[in-house]
């Protein structure tokens, strides 16, 4: 009796293997179906439970999108980037450098800035990435420049020099981007672009590497005044204390709203608690200079004020306040 049930329950284990190994293809067709009635809520679901099976579910989706086309080749992409774990993330890496769509590669790209990637990046991924973020206008670049931060196994050097010089050339020249707010934004679309790049060597696990080369780049650069602002933002950013007393300076002389704010914030990175007087001052003068308004504050409301209160927040958690 005890043999019959132990087979009993192989033969389940057996059929529910078998089942979950057909069910990411029967989610594609649903998914197939749902595109050609124009059905774009069963197409969606369909991709959430694609994703929601995991990291098995990865070679048939790869084998899918060679012969999906359009709106379907997309959702596949979106399934993968909708799964955690390495075997995504080097999935998507593989198709941003080798995929023969450009909306698939852009899209691919767009997917990875926020996931890190451990394991060796190929040859041609890694010149994919070095190009996109010499050659690719601005934003392109900076989404670039966040994959290439994220790869541990290049070197922090190699990165983040050339993260640097890109940056420090979008800094040294007006922005060609008309200067408004972006896509709601509380940033102007000059600050987001470079705050970008920003991003990128924050996340650079090696700060006094990529401090010395903010230097060197900007001092190389001579006498050019955007220059020498940006790489003391970034540098605070990072963390460098040594920048905390300049950027005190920046931010209550500088005129541009955008990047004083930003500045700001790259002061309180910078100072730590010490800047928490200033970031008090800005935080009451906003909210003394207009009328009450509901408690909460929309991201789209005045930079300094929201700056200041998420600065001032953070430096409070971390103080165990």
């Amino acid at each position: 009796m005890v043999l019959l049930v132990t087979m009993m329950l192989l033969q389940l284990d057996v059929t529910q293997a078998a089942q979950v190994q057909r069910l990411p293809g029967v989610l594609i067709e649903e998914l197939r179906s749902a595109e050609a009635a124009g059905n774009e809520a069963d197409r969606h679901q369909a991709r959430e439970r694609l994703s929601a099976l995991g990291e098995p579910a990865i070679p048939s989706i790869r084998e899918a999108l060679k012969g999906a086309t359009g709106a379907v080749r997309l959702e596949l992409l979106f399934a993968i980037g909708g799964i955690e774990g390495d075997g995504a993330t080097s999935a998507l890496l593989e198709l941003a450098a080798t995929d023969s769509d450009e909306a698939v590669r852009g899209a691919a790209m767009n997917l990875l800035p926020n996931r890190a990637i451990s394991r060796p990046v190929s040859e041609g991924e890694k010149n994919m990435l070095l190009e996109l973020v010499s050659k690719a206008p601005a934003v392109g670049a900076a989404t670039a420049s966040q994959v290439l931060a994220n790869c541990s196994t290049i070197a922090s050097v190699q990165r983040a020099r050339v993260i640097v010089s890109r940056f420090l050339k979008e800094a040294s020249v007006p922005s060609k981007t008309p200067v408004a707010r972006y896509m709601g934004s509380y940033f102007s679309a000059e600050v987001m672009e470079l705050n970008g790049f920003i991003i990128a060597l924050v996340a650079i696990d090696d700060p006094d590497t990529v401090v010395r080369l903010l230097k060197e780049a900007a001092s190389t650069l001579g006498g050019n005044e955007r220059t020498r602002k940006w790489s003391m933002v970034a540098q605070g950013f990072v963390g460098s204390e040594d920048v905390a007393d300049s950027l005190k300076q920046l931010v209550e002389t500088e005129a541009d709203e955008s990047i004083k704010a930003v500045t700001l914030r790259a002061y309180a990175r910078s100072a730590k608690r010490n800047a928490i007087p200033l970031l008090e001052h800005y935080l009451k003068q906003s909210t003394a200079s207009k009328p009450e308004t509901p408690i909460m504050i929309h991201r789209s409301g005045d930079p300094l004020e929201i700056v200041a209160r998420d600065e001032l927040a953070r430096l409070r958690e971390e103080g165990g306040e």
